[in-house]
């Protein structure tokens, strides 16, 4: 159940594919959202990026969806100094 994610006091076991690291099953049932069957044994590059939202309890980011890829992200966030 993704509602762990949900209090103030659990952030983890937090496990982040690395870049080249090999697409397997049980990276996929982590990134169900982006990843499927067809991903398998492709590997994680440059266009996956783990997002996690400002608000950290309340966000639904890549700690439920898993790796977001680069096509799927429409705005970027700039602050003015």
């Amino acid at each position: 159940s993704t509602s762990r994610f949900r209090n103030k006091d659990y952030f983890g076991p937090l496990i982040i594919p690395r870049k080249n690291e090999v697409i397997t099953s049980d990276i996929i049932k982590m990134t169900p959202t982006f990843l499927q069957g067809d991903d398998m044994n492709k590997k994680i590059d440059d266009e996956f990026y783990f997002c996690v939202g400002d608000n950290f309890t309340q966000a639904e980011d890549s700690r439920e969806l898993g790796l977001i890829p680069k096509k799927a992200i429409k705005f970027k966030v700039i602050f003015g100094r």
